[in-house]
């Protein structure tokens, strides 16, 4: 098609619903007011070429009329790789020792704790609830243990409190590492 083109000619030539233009034109910054508005040459080239999925095609949209025209995104990877996280019972399974990044650790939020590798091999347990006002702490970063309610931060090593608010050290949990894997004890 040379010159302008309809939103739903380009739907049809494209093999998808005109809202899937609209939408992908609007993702571009163009504004569109309906399926049998046109679209300057231009303009419809990179749609085409956007929704089309460059060369190898790839990216070819759906029909289903979703707002994504292009194949669904991967699942986004989670913060502390993925650690299994079940009930605080004695001998509870966590996860994987190799989830907990030396000079790190991960919060296990249904089980309440928070397993730290200060070093190589040294795995230390601690409640992961905040001694300040019972907050569920929110990450481990940069050596410390961190509370997003109100700033207080605990040492990975022993649980003390680096950074107030908090006053009290984290109670410590026992924890071991068995088969590559971390459980309470």
């Amino acid at each position: 098609m040379a010159g302008k083109a309809r939103v739903h000619e380009l739907a049809k030539e494209l093999g998808v619903t005109s809202k899937q233009v609209l939408s992908k034109l609007q993702d571009m910054g163009e504004y569109v007011k309906s399926p049998s508005s046109t679209v300057e040459a231009p303009v419809a080239r990179k749609l085409r070429e956007s929704m089309a999925g460059g060369a190898n095609g790839a990216a070819k949209p759906t029909s289903r009329g979703g707002r994504r025209p292009s194949a669904a995104p991967a699942p986004a990877a989670p913060a502390a790789a993925a650690p299994s996280r079940t009930g605080a019972r004695a001998g509870a399974p966590l996860g994987p020792a190799s989830a907990i990044p030396v000079g790190g650790g991960v919060i296990y939020e249904k089980a309440k704790v928070v397993v730290t590798q200060p070093t190589a091999g040294v795995y230390k347990g601690f409640d992961a609830t905040c001694t300040h006002q019972k907050c569920l702490l929110a990450d481990v970063q940069g050596g410390t243990i961190n509370c997003a309610c109100h700033g207080a931060k605990y040492s990975i090593t022993d649980g003390s409190v680096v950074k107030p608010p908090a006053t009290e050290p984290l109670p410590p949990r026992k924890v071991t590492v068995a088969g590559g894997n971390v459980s309470l004890t």
